[in-house]
């Protein structure tokens, strides 16, 4: 009789369903830039007998991740990560093809930031950026109040750390 695979850690926070939209409109991106990109650099640099293939190809590529990256792989990846935060570590955990597991020890972490750009803001989320001195982890989208509040309980653990990033904060 085989054993079984040990279950995967499914920790008790989870991104927002809403978080769905902003990976496929970040992809669409993506792809669209992607595109554009090829498509200019095979004008300009592919003899003019391999253009249409080429463009083909790119057209193909470009097909294949909207029908498939868009919207399945889009939701399965916010649907399977999950994370916990608590006074000694940060779990995170990700994947469905390649699982990865991530625990980064709270001592260990230099910095926190929420970062917000123009997509993230206008959907009202935010990334939280975790570096220590081997990595940098994101956790993202998440709603930007759990965002401040995951920073501000992340750097609590250490009074001296959160002194330091409130001084950040207000020279900012």
């Amino acid at each position: 009789m085989a054993a079984e695979p040990p279950a995967r850690p499914r920790y008790s926070r989870t991104l927002p369903p809403r978080a769905v939209t902003y990976v496929r409109i970040r992809s669409l991106i993506d792809i669209a830039i992607v595109g554009v990109l090829l498509s200019a650099a095979i004008l300009f640099l592919a003899p003019l007998s391999w253009r249409p293939a080429l463009l083909g190809a790119v057209l193909a590529l470009a097909l294949l991740g909207l029908l498939i990256d868009v919207p399945l792989i889009d939701r399965l990846v916010v649907r399977n990560t999950t994370y916990e935060v608590d006074d000694d570590r940060v779990l995170i955990s990700r994947g469905v093809l390649f699982h990865r597991d991530l625990a980064l020890s709270t001592a260990q972490i230099l910095t926190v930031t929420v970062v917000q750009g123009p997509l993230l803001r206008r959907f009202g989320f935010a990334k939280l950026a975790l570096a220590t001195l081997t990595e940098s982890e994101t956790l993202t989208p998440l709603p930007l109040a759990e965002a401040e509040a995951l920073r501000a309980q992340i750097l609590a653990v250490f009074p001296a750390r959160a002194a330091v990033a409130a001084e950040a904060d207000a020279d900012a």
